[in-house]
């Protein structure tokens, strides 16, 4: 059965009272006539609460629970908490297409360029999945073009990489991170960039292939930025 966080908390602020009282008797004191123990209790109890809270912040913006989103952060939720991958409530939304959601949380603090344990951001997995209306907001509101994750692949090859497994609605988002700046020519860990990838695909297909001329026009995409 899965542990809740807050059982967890109070059976440990159970033993700290009682390792406290066993302190207070050896010391002829009454921890009943003291307030010392209070502030750290209610602190305790506090973050915990926080915690969850925020847990389900997370959840709520992966399925896409608009209302839900918005009562959390009401009760306390931490905007820019993270779950053990760290994956925040932004990149969550941003991964699941969830736009209003992803403008609610900017609007109330997100981070936009916080980065997860793999360095991925929100535009990162917005550009991947190739939503351009949410890669649009992420830029007006701060979003860095050319954040790297931790292979030091960009937005904008991650979108490329996208449009060459065949989701040819990524070229929009390609268009919309070269107006904001994208740097075609940033190479990744292995050596790659956005511009080295086309050309190279270009070159296994051939010229008679179908898909050439759609892969010569983001080039020239390329060429004119």
């Amino acid at each position: 059965m899965k542990n809740n966080p807050l059982s967890i908390v109070m059976l440990l602020v159970f033993f700290l009272l009682n390792v406290a009282c066993s302190d207070d008797i050896n010391s002829g004191s009454n921890l009943r006539n003291t307030e010392t123990t209070k502030p750290i209790v209610s602190s305790i109890i506090s973050s915990a609460e926080k915690k969850v809270l925020t847990e389900r912040l997370i959840a709520s913006s992966k399925n896409g629970e608009y209302a839900q989103v918005k009562e959390l952060i009401k009760q306390g939720a931490d905007v820019n908490g993270f779950d053990y991958k760290g994956f925040s409530p932004l990149i969550r939304a941003a991964l699941n297409n969830h736009y209003e959601i992803v403008k609610y949380l900017v609007n109330h603090g997100a981070n936009v360029n916080f980065q997860n344990n793999a360095g991925y951001t929100a535009l990162h997995k917005a550009s991947y999945r190739g939503y351009p209306e949410i890669v649009e907001y992420l830029l007006k509101n701060g979003a860095n073009v050319d954040s790297l994750n931790s292979h030091g692949s960009t937005p904008l090859l991650l979108s490329v990489d996208f449009y060459l497994a065949g989701k040819l609605n990524s070229i929009d988002t390609i268009s919309i991170l070269l107006d904001h700046g994208a740097n075609p020519n940033l190479e990744d860990s292995f050596g790659g960039s956005a511009r080295s990838i086309i050309v190279y695909r270009m070159y296994l297909i051939g010229k008679n292939s179908p898909r050439y001329n759609s892969l010569l026009r983001i080039v020239d995409m390329f060429d004119g930025i």
